[in-house]
């Protein structure tokens, strides 16, 4: 034994072993990082300019058997209160362009602001909502 195995009591063999682990565990946990950094970065938050999104949340039964289509939105700012007027670019499919949905869209996440009743007979059709303000790419809403 030498000096250094003696006083700490380590061998060549195991610092070698050691060092091995600490190189393979950097080099595991780089992904790691640059996954975390990633999803840092697609967590931004804009006070300005996003768009907003409609969200079908589901259905109600009603004592007649007609059923309420529910709807919610987001507006992805976190600030910035959106107005889309009722009409072409804010219109609900089929029916009339007027459905009681909302014109001004407050910021985040708002869930359940209003409904749709359809008929009892409504089956498999699609009743899509469609808020398209400037800076959307067309999405929008079905309920099925």
């Amino acid at each position: 034994m030498n000096g250094i195995t003696q006083r700490t009591g380590v061998t060549q063999k195991n610092a070698e072993k050691r060092f091995l682990c600490l190189v393979s565990c950097l080099f595991l946990c780089d992904p790691v990082v640059s996954v975390l950094s990633v999803v840092a970065a697609a967590q931004v938050r804009y006070a300005t300019g996003q768009d907003v999104v409609p969200v079908f949340e589901g259905w109600e039964r009603n004592a007649d058997g007609s059923f309420n289509m529910v709807f919610g939105y987001m507006n992805r700012n976190y600030e910035e209160e959106v107005d889309v007027p009722v009409g072409p670019d804010n219109a609900l499919e089929p029916g009339g362009v007027d459905q009681g949905q909302p014109a001004h869209f407050y910021p985040r996440r708002q869930q359940y602001v209003f409904s749709v009743r359809v008929p009892k007979d409504w089956g498999k059709k699609d009743l899509r909502l469609d808020a398209d303000e400037p800076r959307q790419d067309g999405e929008g809403a079905t309920a099925r």
